[in-house]
């Protein structure tokens, strides 16, 4: 008898589930940066970075790249601010012949609500792209922004030129 409860609950507990009360994995969350790197010389061309190494300009200096292939990596966003600032590392590893350019991405942010499992997720508008000056020469020569709104990871929203 006590074994029919048990099931009679179990039962009567996931007939009460409704959709949003899962969130699913292919539900959209926050979008990651998404940035791709091309020739300086032949626009059209992709272009790997020696070592790159990517870090957040924070106290810890995180190391934060996560690369989707050897010529487009995602980066996340701050959510508590409205700008986010990385240092992009060539030949990162190198101790002596690595070069640093420091790059500010500025936006609003955007919290947009999805369903009651997976609550909200982020949005990125205005995004604006600014590249500090090296007392060096900076190795990142241009850069275009190709979406100004980050809403998802379906293709890259900037192109870093080198």
């Amino acid at each position: 008898m006590r074994v029919g409860f048990i099931f009679l609950f179990m039962l009567l507990g996931l007939i009460a589930c409704t959709k949003d009360d899962i969130c699913s994995e292919d539900t959209p969350t926050t979008p990651l940066l998404v940035i791709e790197f091309r020739d300086i010389n032949n626009r059209l061309n992709a272009k790997e970075v020696s070592d790159l190494l990517i870090r957040l300009n924070d106290a810890e200096e995180t190391v934060v790249q996560q690369s989707v292939n050897d010529t487009i990596v995602n980066l996340p966003l701050d959510l508590n601010a409205s700008s986010t600032e990385y240092s992009f590392i060539l030949n990162g590893s190198d101790t002596l012949n690595f070069n640093t350019d420091v790059i500010q991405f500025n936006y609003e942010r955007e919290d947009i609500y999805i369903n009651r499992a997976c609550a909200f997720k982020s949005v990125y508008r205005d995004f604006i792209v600014d590249l500090s000056e090296e007392i060096n020469t900076n190795w990142i020569l241009d850069f275009e922004i190709l979406q100004p709104s980050i809403e998802d990871e379906t293709s890259p929203h900037l192109t870093i030129y080198h």
